[in-house]
């Protein structure tokens, strides 16, 4: 059987996008893959998986914790790369030294697959700016190491300027039919007299442009539109976000708290459109976004920007109402759009259920198999 060890730098506790490792590590396994998961955290409520858990501790304090988790994670692997044929990282500094034992000891395994799932965001901030070149060093210390790299889309293999030598392909994100199916037959759709519900579910971070989005909500309800959204996670601009609220006495606008992944479906049950107002950047525009897909299987409309992360994949779909860029007017020309159309939300969200089912993790799985056949061939 083929053996893949895959790390993870971080904690899948609460992480919103954790289906994305948990979902694939599954079905990779499905697929003849001995998967084994390493990673800082696990869920709870996470038993029984058909994949090999491994735990490597992680401490909060950002530098010196970060330093002592990277030489955990070396010693691990490098203490096991007798039984590994493929080590899969996103943070290079997390094999960075197995990857200079095995050329001191001249061996071919494990081979090393540097996988990319974001890339750093564009920024004026100094700290922040600071952490944009760390990132980038990083970055192309993982393709100088790596035997292969798979990217989210082309776009992003592309923009980042990956090795063509190296490139093995690409694997999106996806979603969990059977795990999202509960909100569609949950959700209770609105009339010209009720409320209509928009959700955000994701990081707040200030690029994500949900100030705009609230900003916009705030101002169609001021016309009399009985609108409201929700914003549920947690990020930098949490706070932010709490005081511009209370400034304005916005209470068609909650602030909710981060939930586990498997607590997502009974929340967009209680929603009727799904919100990505991202801006037109290039972090963005590369990108496969998650929620997409999972507001997708829920059978929900979409409210997006028509940026290329989005129009890849629904440009030519009757379920979204498109808002032209991220600007205040054009999410609230959207808006509008959306409850002008009341009457056709529910076949709306049947369309977008339809079309998720190009987008399993089952789909990107494959994808992903046959990048790690193909680094295991050479």
């Amino acid at each position: 059987m083929n053996r893949v060890t895959w790390v993870f730098p971080g904690s899948f506790d609460k992480l919103l996008d954790s289906s994305t490792w948990l979902e694939t590590a599954e079905k990779l396994t499905d697929l003849g893959w001995q998967v084994t998961l390493a990673a800082c955290g696990f869920p709870a409520a996470l038993q029984n998986t058909v994949f090999e858990r491994k735990i490597v501790y992680r401490g909060n304090r950002y530098f010196i914790d970060y330093i002592a988790y990277i030489l955990r994670i070396n010693r691990y692997l490098i203490w096991n790369a007798n039984n590994q044929q493929i080590v899969c990282f996103h943070d290079p500094m997390s094999v960075l030294f197995l990857a200079i034992s095995r050329n001191v000891l001249f061996r071919r395994y494990p081979k090393l697959l540097f996988d990319i799932r974001t890339v750093p965001m564009e920024t004026t901030k100094l700290r922040n700016l600071i952490r944009m070149l760390y990132d980038n060093i990083n970055m192309r210390l993982g393709f100088f190491i790596a035997d292969g790299i798979t990217t989210i889309t082309e776009r992003m293999a592309q923009y980042i300027y990956v090795p063509p030598k190296k490139f093995l392909g690409t694997w999106s994100s996806g979603v969990d039919l059977d795990l999202f199916r509960s909100a569609v037959e949950k959700r209770r759709w609105p009339n010209v007299e009720s409320t209509l519900r928009f959700v955000y579910i994701g990081a707040i971070y200030e690029e994500r442009n949900l100030l705009n989005f609230c900003e916009a909500i705030i101002n169609i309800r001021k016309r009399g539109v009985q609108v409201e959204f929700s914003i549920v996670g947690d990020g930098p601009q949490r706070d932010e976000l709490e005081v511009f609220l209370d400034k304005r006495q916005a209470n068609c606008v909650k602030l909710l708290s981060q939930i586990p992944h498997d607590e997502i479906p009974s929340l967009l049950a209680e929603n009727h459109i799904g919100v990505l107002p991202f801006p037109d950047w290039p972090r963005f525009r590369v990108s496969s976004p998650i929620k997409l897909f999972e507001y997708m299987a829920s059978g929900m409309p979409i409210l997006a920007t028509r940026i290329p992360c989005h129009t890849d994949v629904i440009q030519n779909s009757n379920f979204v109402f498109w808002a032209e860029d991220g600007s205040v007017e054009a999410l609230e020309e959207a808006i509008i759009k959306a409850c002008q159309h009341y009457e056709d939300l529910r076949s709306m969200g049947e369309m977008a259920q339809v079309e998720a089912r190009k987008w399993t993790w089952k789909i990107a799985a494959k994808k992903l198999s046959r990048s790690l056949n193909e680094l295991n061939s050479v």
